[in-house]
């Protein structure tokens, strides 16, 4: 028998994460914000995506179990904590990525004098 999925909604999770103290510090717009969770959908229970991993709340996977459900303020906050996340990982990436160029454009010209 397949349990019942709970869903949320997502306008209230992003209300309650433009309320989170964290918020602010995003990059990341209210409007990319509300694009990420319109297609990724809200559940407040776990269940498992089409890769087969269990998940939560909006696309939230870390230390998801099967048989647990959370608040809307508890996807708020993973919805914030996972996008800091990312965007903390894209900045290191760029970084390395226009250290590179740097190094490039340095070496190239130090060739063509």
């Amino acid at each position: 028998m397949k349990s019942i999925v709970k869903r949320c909604s997502v306008a209230i999770v992003l209300a309650l994460a433009a309320l989170l103290p964290d918020f602010t510090r995003l990059h990341t717009s209210l409007a990319g914000l509300e694009l990420i969770a319109n297609l990724e959908g809200c559940r407040l229970s776990p269940y498992q995506c089409s890769a087969g991993v269990w998940t939560s709340g909006i696309g939230h996977t870390a230390g998801v179990k099967p048989g647990g459900v959370i608040t809307e303020r508890e996807a708020a906050v993973n919805l914030v904590a996972d996008v800091m996340q990312v965007e903390k990982r894209l900045a290191l990436h760029l970084q390395i990525i226009v250290l590179l160029a740097e190094t490039l454009v340095h070496l190239n010209r130090r060739n063509t004098l």
